[in-house]
């Protein structure tokens, strides 16, 4: 979000910034943010905002997809080292495979 707030919450200033915003990103990059209201977009899309925007609380997922997930993680992860290759893990938490 761009001052972290909600449209409806922003000051004055805040919004002239957002308006000059959107300005540069349709001069420079050709990017244009049609209105909410326009009719062109289907039911349930809505165009991105740069501001706080309202958004589902929590998004359920059975244990099984989880599960699944670690599992392929856990398998390739073990593909890696029978093929010669070792793990490295930057102080950043970034991790990349190598063979030496």
């Amino acid at each position: 979000a761009f001052f972290a707030k909600h449209y409806a919450a922003m000051l004055p200033w805040e919004l002239k910034e957002l308006d000059t915003f959107y300005q540069e990103l349709e001069t420079r990059h050709n990017l244009t943010f049609p209105s909410r209201k326009d009719s062109c977009f289907p039911p349930l899309f809505q165009p991105r905002c740069m501001s706080l925007e309202a958004m589902q609380s929590c998004m359920y997922r059975p244990l099984l997809v989880y599960l699944l997930v670690a599992g392929v993680k856990v398998f390739g992860s073990l593909v890696l080292y029978a093929c010669g290759f070792q793990r490295f893990v930057a102080s950043g938490g970034l991790v990349a495979w190598y063979r030496s």
